[in-house]
């Protein structure tokens, strides 16, 4: 009789754990983006661009201090089989020490930073936002160790408490203020209630144990973390900063809502990859087979997501800001348009990163970052003069492009791919969604309709329809298995999975 290996038993009930960890994740992030759409589209009807603009200043600058003092911790942790607790406590005492400095400079650095993007009113909203930060550093350790052993389901309640209650608390103040602070207010209690139910599902109370060893092996992890998260927030913000800058906050305000919806697949995608992937490519970094297994069988299912989505966005933004978030933000058609195609390689790239971590090669993706960052920086300054809002989805979309064939070389290198499995994953995804997009566009030749929100729902419906029919048909005609990832997902869903 054949007996398999202790590897090989190991392997299933990894692959079962994570499909169960991202499907409670997956269906997390799907409630809370619901959640915040409605928000979205609520406080689109009730503050205008420039209040956006004004939030969007005071969170560039806590996302910049973040980033400067950036340690690594979480990932060191979730990375680490078995850490002391000499270890997690000094983890800890990483974490608070970062919190209180965070807070100290945000509320002196205030009104500089309000001065430089020429808007004096985002040095009150940093103020009270100083104090999100500072909540946020005692938040328990149990919450980083539960996404580490991929405890998706309890992990739900902390993260929909946080989601849940900035909800209600910006809504109401957004009806009694109309202004910016509507925003900072619902941030700021939104945090609170979050770190109070961290002690409440996952609590972990640490003694004074500060040990040197521990810090030397977070600070030589964390130092490559911390270079990566510079070049993250410089790509992921540098555009923000130079448009808040030279076009001012409403054309801020006008850029980052189109962010926002262009790129509310790739943002949930990144996260559930990002989240799920990490610590399953850790335990199989010793398995070079497996790994790529599981890379391929990730890249598959988040192409069968994205690509649709992001070529869907495309189809239907002159409807979606016409009917859902009114007349005010017309203008940002264009700019959703651009950066949907942003987003969707961003999301198909979100499968990558975690495969530099879990290697032990986190320079790889320190080096790659800092190669975007150059290039961005070479093309955003002139293409912002020039065009503004469009100047800066161009730049991000150029930077993308000619950045993912190298990013794929080195993936592909190191978990020893071959192109040809690769590209059979994300292929068959494009063309339903290109077929899709056809069809949208013939509809709208052939029967015009002004843009709103039914228009809308027949393009989003007769989307669903072509993409899902040429998915099965390719399925069958093919066997292609096309749907194994989701079947695995909608198993990981089952209470006695």
């Amino acid at each position: 009789m054949y007996h398999m290996s202790a590897e090989q038993q190991k392997a299933p009930s990894l692959r079962g754990k994570a499909a169960k960890a991202g499907a409670w994740l997956a269906g997390l992030r799907m409630t809370q983006r619901v959640l915040s759409t409605l928000r979205l589209v609520v406080l689109a009807r009730l503050l205008s661009p420039a209040d956006f603009g004004l939030f969007g200043v005071a969170m560039l600058a806590i996302s910049f201090l973040e980033t400067f003092t950036q340690t690594g911790t979480e990932v060191a942790l979730i990375r680490h089989k078995d850490p002391s607790k000499a270890f997690i406590n000094t983890a800890w005492a990483v974490q608070v020490l970062r919190a209180v400095a965070l807070t100290i400079l945000l509320l002196l650095f205030s009104a500089p930073i309000a001065h430089f993007f020429k808007t004096s009113e985002a040095a009150g909203l940093l103020r009270l936002l100083a104090v999100s930060i500072f909540i946020r550093g005692f938040t328990s350790l149990g919450i980083v160790f539960m996404r580490r052993d991929l405890q998706y389901r309890k992990l739900c309640v902390y993260s929909m408490t946080n989601t849940l209650v900035e909800l209600v608390v910006t809504v109401i103040c957004a009806l009694v203020l109309r202004n910016a602070w509507a925003l900072v207010w619902g941030r700021v209690i939104g945090q609170l209630a979050a770190c109070a139910v961290s002690y409440g599902i996952a609590p972990y109370w640490p003694t004074r144990t500060f040990d040197r060893s521990s810090m030397k092996e977070l600070y030589g992890f964390g130092r490559w973390i911390f270079g990566s998260s510079l070049l993250v927030y410089l790509l992921r913000e540098g555009d923000d900063i130079v448009l808040g800058r030279i076009a001012g906050a409403e054309q801020l305000g006008l850029y980052q809502m189109s962010y926002r919806l262009s790129n509310l697949p790739a943002t949930q995608i990144t996260h559930v990859v990002s989240r799920i992937t990490l610590p399953a490519y850790a335990s199989l970094q010793d398995q070079p087979a497996r790994l790529r297994a599981v890379f391929l069988e990730t890249l598959q299912l988040v192409c069968l997501v994205s690509i649709p989505l992001a070529i869907g966005i495309i189809c239907v933004a002159p409807s979606l800001t016409a009917g859902i978030l009114g007349a005010s933000w017309i203008s940002a058609t264009p700019a959703i348009q651009w950066l949907a195609f942003f987003g969707l390689i961003r999301s198909i790239g979100a499968n990558s990163g975690p495969v530099f971590l879990a290697m032990g090669r986190p320079e790889i993706e320190t080096k790659l970052l800092l190669g975007k960052f150059l290039l961005l920086a070479a093309i955003i300054f002139p293409l912002v003069l020039k065009y503004q809002i469009m100047g800066a989805c161009w730049a991000v979309v150029i930077n993308a492009v000619l950045a993912k064939p190298v990013t794929d070389y080195l993936v592909l290198r190191l978990i020893r791919c071959r192109v040809r499995e690769m590209v059979h994953a994300q292929i068959w995804p494009l063309l339903g969604a290109l077929l899709m997009a056809a069809v949208l566009w013939a509809l709208d030749f052939f029967v015009p309709m002004a843009p709103g929100i039914a228009k809308m729902c027949m393009q989003i419906v007769t989307g669903a329809l072509v993409y899902g029919g040429f998915l099965l048909w390719a399925d069958r005609t093919y066997d292609l298995r096309l749907w194994k990832g989701l079947r695995k997902v909608m198993k990981g869903l089952r209470p006695d999975a």
